[in-house]
């Protein structure tokens, strides 16, 4: 019996979002490390991220401890570089942002169409507002799919079906 591999077809809108978001993860790498640091920044990182990730999920109710993030950002300051510890989980969120764009945009929207909300969000996106844009981008791409009817099996992306 012959074991034939099964070739995957090439697909420009995939690989044209990998181009992309090597871009964009140059891009965010740079601005981490070029940008410095703001006073709200330099607080949670002496009073939280720097003193362990015990430290900071059990100061809870002091102020601008966002234990969350604190615990995350002190996990990663345990590789030891202050800068990854500061903004290594905006960093990484960032890019995991653009990716659940793109499958959703690709799941939700017509073939060769999941691009166009990668580089919105990517053209819209900052330090701050990165939970915001995904919450807008989420409801405007499922209305979107729910007013057209279109249920993405034919055309979309295997990763979020279940």
């Amino acid at each position: 019996m012959e074991q034939r591999c099964k070739r995957r077809k090439f697909d420009k809108e995939r690989t044209m979002f990998i181009l992309f978001l090597v871009f964009m993860a140059c891009y965010y790498g740079w601005r981490m490390f070029a940008l410095t640091p703001w006073y709200d920044e330099l607080y949670t990182y002496y009073y939280f991220i720097s003193r362990g990730p015990v430290y900071a999920a059990i100061h809870w109710p002091l102020p601008n401890n966002h234990i969350g993030y604190s615990v995350l950002s002190a996990l990663l300051g345990l590789f030891g570089n202050p800068v990854v510890a500061l903004r290594g989980i905006s960093y990484l969120s960032s890019l995991g942002s653009l990716v659940l764009i793109f499958e959703i945009g690709r799941e939700c929207l017509s073939r060769g169409t999941g691009l166009i909300p990668v580089f919105i969000y990517a053209g819209c996106s900052g330090p701050g507002i990165c939970p915001g844009n995904i919450l807008l981008f989420d409801i405007v791409l499922c209305t979107a799919a729910h007013c057209s009817g279109a249920s993405g099996a034919d055309q979309g992306s295997p990763a979020l079906r279940g």
